[in-house]
């Protein structure tokens, strides 16, 4: 039965098979169904084909290797399990290491509950800088093209290129109110951007470094600079300490200093404010800068930097009655240096009545400096020491055209006359006053040449030794119609001397007899000593100072008329004499100065006393007797004094009719004083001669004294 089964089920199979193939048949007979299986078997051998060349490249195993192929592939396996064996060994003696270390180390404290806090905000900061520098990174490379951002963002981030960028607006921007406002808003910036912390709220990311100190001085520069309300605000805030600045103190000098360099109405003010008012400006516990720091970084800054704008401020504010004595003390100090800027205020000062006595000595003896040497430019003399000791060419600015009519319009006016002639009638003696005597004798004006004739008469009788201690005639010279003043005040003591002698000796005659019966004494007093002398040699000191200035002035001005003059040029001749030189006078230099007018033309309007200085120099070989001769006659009246050298001839010519007079002096010298050579022989001589023609006096010593008149009201003779 099984048997019979099995070829059946065969039976069965082959039949099926046969009937499916037989079904196949129409389509085996068709060629597309045959082109269809050729294709498909040719793409499988083909795919094979691909796969397994890329796999035998991969894989050099597909490949047939020689045997030194193999030896090196054999060795490449050997190296790298030994490599990896050594890193191994390596690994684990780190890991005992750290054991060990770990073994040794104290235990740890327990963990800070806020370090989890402190470390997320440690993060977050290094996110912020990383995130700043990028933003640094991406600023362009020009600060010229930054923009407001820009700016803040190299502020946030320290880049070095924000002190260019700000110098940069501020000489672009420099007077315009956006600019203001973004440099004081540059100064205290609101963080661009804020992170959220959860269960915090929002936070700022960050806090704005201090600025460094040149930032700072740009920043109060470009203010300083802006006259728009709200760099002055800017301005008024840094001084309050209304930003509240780590560098509060800096931020304060910087801006006081840059009020100072940029002065204007709006800085002086603000820059007194802060050294007169300190406590409005600044009040107490109000940032770093208490009031009495602000008060003296600005007596610092005033001090060592303030033009003559905010000192003659202060110099008017110290002259004030209602000042505070403990401000006049503590801003005085600034008043007595001897700077340029300083001239205006102390001139304020000197005016006024307010200040301690050794200070208006101080200032007095300064402004003798400037009107000295105001005086010797006015007449191009060379110039040596100043009344203080001090080098001529310290604060004298040589190269300022402007300086010296600054200094004529400011001390040769007639204010400064008055308070110097006020300060005459109250002088006691020469000897507590010398400067003041000196000072008025540097002024070039009718009026103060009149006052000093009246103070001279009233101290005629006094030694002029303190005058000449102080200077006169070597270091200081006076101006040349003092050579008047003095002859005035000489030629009207001549009859009241004579008179006062007659006196004594009648009363010595009268009061002889009455001697005392014990001792036998008379209780006459000698009459006092002669003073004239002592006058006269300062007279004749003063005479020849001048025309060895002279001299100097004259030939420096020759040497440059030569210079200029070219070669092939007629020599031209010098100006004429004031006085007619003796017969085939061998001149020389000679030099003549009309002031105001020849020195500077802006000048003529600063004094109405046109002064003329006339000098001549002769050197020749001639006849002492006979040149003396000729100028006795061509001097009338004269007065004629030896020398150990010579002689001196000189007068005092009374005004004409345009209300001049001129002082002539003469001085005749032998080249050789030892020489025992006659009078009546040939010799080298040198004459010297200086005239010097002014307005005449007013009514006062010499015309008084002469016609008997009563003293002043106010007791001067």
């Amino acid at each position: 039965m099984p048997r019979m089964r099995g070829a059946r089920h065969r039976r069965g199979t082959e039949s099926r098979l046969t009937r499916y193939l037989g079904s196949l048949g129409p389509y085996l007979r068709s060629p597309w169904v045959w082109v269809t299986i050729a294709v498909v078997f040719a793409g499988w051998f083909t795919v094979r084909w691909v796969v397994a060349s890329s796999s035998a490249k991969r894989n050099p195993d597909y490949l047939e290797l020689s045997e030194e192929e193999k030896q090196k592939r054999e060795a490449a396996v050997a190296a790298a399990a030994q490599a990896r064996r050594a890193k191994e060994a390596e690994a684990a003696v780190k890991a005992k290491a750290e054991a060990e270390r770990k073994a040794a180390e104290p235990p740890k404290r327990a963990a800070n509950p806020r370090s989890h806090q402190r470390g997320k905000e440690a993060k977050a900061t290094q996110g912020v800088a990383e995130t700043k520098s990028l933003q640094i990174a991406s600023l362009p490379k020009d600060p010229a093209n930054w923009k407001d951002a820009d700016v803040l963002t190299a502020r946030f981030g320290g880049d070095p290129r924000l002190l260019a960028a700000l110098e940069y607006r501020a000489e672009r921007f420099p007077h315009e109110e956006p600019q203001a406002v973004f440099l004081r808003d540059l100064l205290v910036p609101k963080e661009p951007g804020e992170t959220e912390d959860r269960g915090t709220g929002p936070k700022k990311a960050g806090v704005a470094r201090p600025l460094s100190l040149p930032v700072l001085a740009v920043i109060a520069k470009a203010l300083a600079e802006n006259p728009t309300p709200a760099a002055r605000q800017a301005i008024a805030d840094i001084l309050a300490g209304a930003f509240g600045l780590e560098n509060d103190q800096v931020a304060v000098q910087v801006t006081l200093k840059a009020l100072a360099d940029h002065p204007s109405d709006e800085n002086d003010c603000a820059l007194l404010a802060a050294l007169t008012q300190p406590d409005k400006i600044r009040p107490a516990g109000q940032g770093q800068v208490t009031p009495e720091t602000l008060q003296k970084v600005a007596f610092g800054v005033i001090e060592q930097n303030g033009k003559s704008g905010i000192r003659l401020r202060l110099a008017k504010r110290l002259a004030e009655p209602s000042c505070p004595r403990d401000l006049r003390r503590i801003v005085t100090p600034i008043f007595e240096r001897r700077r340029p800027e300083n001239i205006e205020a102390q001139a304020i000062l000197f005016q006024s009545e307010a200040m301690e006595p050794k200070t208006e000595a101080l200032i007095e003896k300064q402004l003798l400096d400037y009107s000295h040497e105001a005086l010797v430019r006015v007449f191009g003399l060379p110039s040596e020491r100043s009344a203080s000791g001090a080098d001529p060419a310290g604060p004298f600015p040589s190269a300022d055209p402007d300086w010296l009519d600054h200094m004529v319009r400011l001390l040769w006016n007639d204010r400064m006359v008055a308070v110097l002639s006020s300060r005459q009638v109250a002088m006691t003696s020469l000897d507590r006053s010398p400067t003041t005597i000196l000072l008025a004798a540097t002024i070039p004006t009718t009026e103060a040449r009149s006052r000093l004739a009246r103070t001279l008469a009233r101290h005629w009788e006094e030694n002029p030794n303190a005058l000449k201690s102080a200077g006169w005639t070597k270091t200081l010279l006076s101006e040349p119609g003092m050579l008047a003043v003095l002859k005035t005040v000489r030629g009207s003591r001549s009859s009241p001397d004579r008179g006062d002698a007659k006196r004594v000796a009648i009363l010595g005659r009268l009061t002889a007899k009455r001697a005392d019966s014990a001792t036998g004494v008379s209780q006459v007093r000698e009459p006092p000593a002669k003073s004239d002398d002592a006058w006269l040699a300062v007279e004749e000191a003063l005479v020849r100072e001048y025309c060895r200035r002279f001299l100097v002035a004259g030939l420096v001005q020759d040497r440059a008329r030569r210079d200029l003059a070219r070669a092939d040029a007629p020599k031209t001749a010098g100006p004429p004499p004031a006085i007619a030189l003796h017969p085939e006078a061998s001149v020389l230099t000679s030099y003549r100065v009309q002031w105001p007018r020849t020195r500077d033309e802006k000048l003529a309007d600063a004094t109405r006393d046109v002064m003329e200085v006339s000098y001549v120099r002769v050197e020749e070989m001639a006849i002492p007797r006979a040149v003396l001769a000729h100028y006795q006659r061509t001097v009338k009246p004269f007065q004629l004094h030896p020398l150990a050298d010579g002689v001196w001839l000189e007068t005092l010519l009374p005004a004409d009719g345009e209300g001049r007079c001129r002082s002539i002096d003469v001085v005749l010298t032998r080249a050789n004083p030892k020489s025992e050579t006659p009078p009546d022989k040939p010799q080298e001589l040198t004459v010297e001669i200086l005239v010097v023609n002014i307005p005449a006096l007013k009514a006062g010593a010499r015309t008084k004294a002469q016609a008997g008149a009563e003293p002043d009201p106010d007791g001067l003779p």
